[in-house]
């Protein structure tokens, strides 16, 4: 299952273009100038577009079908069922439409109600065809969610209102060939990933076999599942925000350090107790035939702490408009993860894929930070860095512990680590939302002596941040510019 989404992962990224996520910021930039007709024609060409281009993949993927078998699986056997799946190519990329219309217009409850309710049917479809079909269920499943995607993408993108248009498609390449520009960016970005995606789950076949990419399958999506959850939820307005101030380097680098912060404040909790929980984790979600999968878990969860750093910073270069510069430094830090890869499963064997995750993340943050530090002059701030530190030496020790004490003494240090963390981190993400409409929904499920010690905390910061304003304001009568 994990090698068939690979492959029409990656042919959906080759087949869209990067348009879903280009069409997000042209759609944005347009609704930011208020002009209803800009908004409608952005929004007719992409739909266009993406059903023209969805339709090319499938296609693509068809005919191609019986060489990807021989070349994934040394064998035509799986020809059909690649076949098959050229139809989740083309509703994948019109699903990417439709979402785009949705976040570019910045309707971000709507975005968490489609992804909450595409990941509801999608396991009411699922369930039953497992236990009717066991292991051929696979690709209809894989169907089965393309077409329930689409479906939820479109219920929400119609309650986006507009005008429609008339407009000619010699309009419509005018519209969209500012979204293929933009897009080549997100493309080679979203080829890579799923290429190099495709390339370790061959690796490890043609070496380890396929029960083995199993095992690295399923430790890599549990490592994920939370990281991903809320880098998706903290991330859906992040970057039309850093777009907008991207001439500004003192409110870009702020932003960036913001949204590292809540990142770490959010994630850090969950990755102590999923390294304190590995076993249970993977026998609840898996079975125990999936024991090797632990070790690979959780170091895959200390990689995926790597990746929620990196992921604020690496909006950068795109933000600034930098296409090329990202391209190649995309180019760069895959290429490097491959070659790790490589070396690790000829000395580790499959660990060594989980130590080539790890050693991956450590280049491409380096690499990032000093492109951006160049660039803006970016530096992480103090806070975050404490944060950073702080987390990476919880998650070492469990991780350390995890090789010398039993797993219930680790489970219980995992936890106390992990609820310190965590009160920590509602104090610190309460400060943050004085004065919103979430402060109130938090301060009804948390306790009042919490709350209270958060009021004086946010008192003082507030205190603090009206004596630097008194200055800069003396400062500027004093020395008018």
């Amino acid at each position: 299952m994990g090698t068939y989404v690979t492959i029409t992962t990656m042919a959906t990224a080759l087949a869209g273009l990067g348009i879903g996520r280009s069409g997000v910021r042209q759609i944005a930039e347009a609704a930011g100038t208020g002009d209803s007709t800009k908004v409608a024609r952005s929004i007719v060409a992409l739909r266009r577009t993406a059903i023209i281009l969805g339709a090319i993949g499938a296609v693509f993927l068809l005919l191609l079908s019986r060489s990807i078998s021989n070349v994934t699986f040394k064998s035509p056997h799986y020809a059909l069922p690649i076949a098959v799946l050229a139809a989740t190519v083309f509703i994948g990329t019109v699903s990417a439409g439709q979402t785009a219309v949705v976040l570019g217009m910045r309707r971000i409850a709507d975005l968490s109600r489609l992804n909450v309710l595409t990941g509801l049917l999608s396991t009411l479809v699922a369930i039953p065809l497992v236990f009717w079909l066991g292991q051929r269920a696979i690709v209809p499943f894989l169907v089965g969610l393309s077409l329930v995607t689409i479906l939820c993408s479109w219920w929400y993108a119609r309650k986006v209102r507009v005008q429609s248009p008339k407009m000619s498609w010699r309009g419509t390449w005018t519209e969209c060939h500012g979204m293929l520009k933009i897009g080549m960016a997100f493309l080679v970005n979203g080829v890579l990933l799923a290429l190099v995606a495709y390339i370790i789950r061959v690796l490890i076949i043609r070496g380890l076999g396929v029960e083995a990419a199993g095992q690295y399958q399923a430790a890599f999506t549990m490592a994920g599942l939370y990281v991903g959850f809320v880098q998706q939820a903290a991330g859906a307005d992040f970057f039309p925000r850093l777009t907008a101030v991207a001439g500004n380097h003192v409110s870009f680098n702020r932003l960036v350090n913001e949204q590292s912060e809540v990142a770490l404040l959010l994630v850090g909790p969950g990755i102590l107790l999923t390294l304190a929980f590995a076993p249970l984790l993977i026998y609840v979600f898996y079975g125990t035939s999936f024991k090797p999968a632990i070790a690979l878990l959780r170091c895959f969860a200390l990689g995926s702490l790597l990746g929620v750093m990196y992921s604020p910073i690496g909006y950068v270069l795109l933000a600034k408009g930098l296409s090329s510069l990202f391209i190649c430094s995309e180019i760069l830090s895959n290429a490097v993860y491959v070659g790790l890869v490589v070396v690790g499963l000829r000395c580790f064997g499959l660990m060594g894929t989980a130590f080539a995750f790890v050693g991956s993340y450590v280049f491409s943050l380096a690499l990032i930070a000093f492109v951006s530090r160049k660039l803006t002059g970016f530096r992480w701030s103090k806070r975050n860095l404490c944060y950073g530190s702080f987390i990476s030496a919880g998650a070492l020790t469990v991780l350390s512990l995890s090789y010398f004490v039993s797993q219930g003494l680790l489970a219980i240090i995992g936890a106390s680590g992990a609820a310190v963390l965590g009160l920590f981190s509602i104090k610190r993400l309460l400060v943050a939302m004085r004065g919103t409409r979430l402060e109130a929904y938090i301060i009804r499920f948390s306790p009042p002596w919490l709350y209270s010690s958060v009021s004086k905390s946010s008192h003082k910061l507030l205190q603090e941040a009206d004596s630097q304003l008194m200055k800069a304001a003396n400062v500027s009568i004093e020395k008018p510019l």
